[in-house]
């Protein structure tokens, strides 16, 4: 989990990390609609949280249900009140897809666990 506003700490000991949150900067303002697709553990949603403020709203997509309560938590702990969270993988578009993918399909991972996707063509 994260400290209170520690997004920044949490990263510096994943580079990439620091570098997204750098390069949102340039994109994601107040009141803005962002989102964070592939949201890991919520350090990006966090970091554009605090951009977008409370005019604003980050929609953070996770496939990985078992990341869903770490993301809650660090939400909570860094009063990132206007992220929405929804556990499902994001397709360009589900006309040759079914409703579910397996887990092991998306991450390549051996278990095997089906999880809900969504279009993004709404």
């Amino acid at each position: 989990m994260m400290a209170k506003n520690g997004v920044e700490k949490f990263g510096e000991h994943i580079p990439w990390e620091i570098a997204v949150q750098l390069g949102i900067k340039n994109f994601a303002k107040d009141g803005d609609c962002v989102l964070d697709i592939g949201a890991n553990v919520g350090a990006i949603s966090i970091a554009m949280s605090r951009l977008v403020g409370e005019n604003g709203v980050v929609y953070a997509f996770e496939a990985n249900p078992n990341l869903e309560a770490t993301i809650k938590a660090n939400l909570e702990i860094n009063e990132s009140h206007n992220v929405k969270l929804t556990n499902k993988a994001v397709w360009q578009n589900l006309r040759n897809r079914n409703s579910t993918k397996q887990m092991s399909d998306l991450l390549r991972l051996t278990d095997l666990m089906a999880i809900p996707i969504l279009s993004l063509n709404v």
